[in-house]
């Protein structure tokens, strides 16, 4: 909803970031199973209780592990405001020019090719497209344009971020044996320059598919 000129893009909502960060909650918890049952194992040694110490050190490990990953998600995707009439960004409190763009990278979930023996999925895959855009300086933020099937980024919104990736200096980087820019896309796997990036913006989906 625009605002004195402003529009705001805000963050995912609380069920899409459990969607963004579930690949890494996953793959904390596989990582960390044995060290958390090995510790569990030590505080169990130390102050008995069987089974259950165990099992309740594996879980709150587990706990832990899910509040850093949606903690990390919430950092990476702030509220966004763009001010298209003034050139501004305002993220996380700090208006910056559109130019202050400096670099475009579509974020897609890996697409395993199935197996004969995966069964049929009942319901759609809920893997999210996200732009991560790069600030002059180091700094980088997020934006979530879709989530499985749904486009989440509206069409007021979509129109301000691609505002501010016309205003950009985006460009795509390119290889020294590849001074023309022709296998960017294979050098630098998502990387986008400008129309690229507007394209993402404009059709997730299509992009999706086309970036695959």
């Amino acid at each position: 909803m625009a605002s004195g000129g402003w529009v705001r893009i805000p963050p995912p909502t609380y069920r899409q970031r459990l969607l963004i960060g579930g690949v890494w909650f996953f793959a904390v918890v596989y990582v960390g199973t044995n060290p958390l049952g090995t510790l569990g194992r030590g505080v169990e040694d130390a102050i008995g209780g069987g089974w259950i110490t165990v099992t309740a050190t594996i879980l709150v490990g587990d706990a832990a592990a899910a509040a850093l990953v949606l903690l990390v998600v919430t950092l990476l995707t702030p509220a966004l405001d763009v001010h298209v009439a003034r050139g501004l960004l305002r993220l996380r409190g700090r208006e910056r020019p559109f130019a202050d763009l400096v670099g475009a990278l579509a974020e897609l979930a890996v697409d395993t090719p199935p197996s004969r023996y995966d069964k049929p999925r009942r319901r759609p895959r809920r893997d999210p497209v996200s732009l991560r855009l790069d600030l002059a300086g180091g700094g980088r933020f997020r934006v979530v344009l879709a989530i499985g099937p749904t486009t989440t980024i509206t069409r007021e919104r979509a129109g301000a971020l691609i505002a501010a990736v016309r205003g950009s200096r985006i460009t795509a980087p390119t290889a020294s044996y590849d001074p023309d820019g022709r296998f960017t896309h294979l050098n630098f796997p998502g990387r986008l320059d400008i129309p690229g990036a507007i394209r993402l913006i404009e059709d997730p989906q299509r992009a999706r598919a086309q970036l695959r």
